[in-house]
């Protein structure tokens, strides 16, 4: 017994685009012009305008005592955050086992 191609149904995506270049080659060109169309209309910006007014920082840690929380959490992220352009004022608060900063 001979198998042969023409009495056998071709199937898959390999056997259509033989079957079809022209097809193929349509569609890659749609696809090459539709992803380039796209590159140039897509936003260049990293990240999104945004107008927030306030950015809290939040650090918890169960258990310290409060003038432990201010002198090793509080501070330090008062300094740090302290030196980013553009901020108007700052507010800290430390409470047991949690250290709150505002920037404005």
């Amino acid at each position: 017994m001979q198998h042969s191609e023409t009495s056998e149904q071709k199937k898959g995506i390999a056997a259509f685009a033989i079957s079809n270049p022209h097809f193929i080659i349509v569609a890659c060109l749609i696809i090459m012009i539709l992803g380039s169309l796209a590159v140039v209309i897509l936003p260049k910006d990293l990240l999104p305008p945004a107008n927030m007014p306030a950015v809290q920082i939040l650090s918890f840690y169960s258990g310290m005592p409060v003038d432990e929380v201010e002198n090793s959490l509080s501070q330090a992220f008062e300094r740090y955050t302290g030196q980013a352009v553009g901020i108007s004022r700052q507010e800290s608060k430390s409470l047991l086992g949690v250290s709150i900063v505002r920037n404005f």
